[in-house]
């Protein structure tokens, strides 16, 4: 279950790169890729990130490496820290680029500020999930 929690949430967000690189070739379906790429955050991978910390909970607890392992701490720091820029940067920046898109159009200050926020956001968490799945797969020195 552990697995393909990981495997529905990374998958979804890496979806999002080639949703947003085909929306890049056809602007005009922008709005749509961009509440769709909200639609599959909110329904399908934040649900699994939060269901993959409860399996990853009961993992640790039913079975032999403890919470003081090295590799199981690191990633529940950075599960914690990858979730807060979640929840408080790119969340809000996806919410923002959707109305600004809506209400100022995608050429406007409004809409180029939250794509942005989007962007770094999504890009650091990107790489804090990766490292997560690098310490969970190679479990270095358990």
């Amino acid at each position: 279950m552990h697995v393909l929690l990981a495997i529905v949430a990374v998958g979804f967000n890496a979806s999002y790169g080639i949703w947003l690189a085909g929306a890049g070739q056809a602007p005009e379906h922008e709005g749509h890729v961009l509440r769709g790429i909200k639609r599959l955050d909110d329904r399908f991978a934040n649900p699994a990130y939060v269901l993959l910390f409860v399996t990853g909970v009961v993992l640790v607890v039913r079975g032999h490496w403890g919470f003081a392992t090295t590799w199981v701490s690191s990633a529940i720091v950075l599960y914690v820290v990858v979730a807060a820029i979640a929840l408080l940067g790119y969340s809000p920046a996806l919410r923002g680029q959707i109305e600004a898109l809506e209400q100022t159009g995608a050429r406007s200050p409004e809409y180029r500020a939250a794509a942005k926020r989007a962007t770094v956001a999504g890009a650091s968490t990107a790489v804090g999930t990766l490292v997560i799945v690098f310490l969970m797969v190679t479990k270095p020195g358990g």
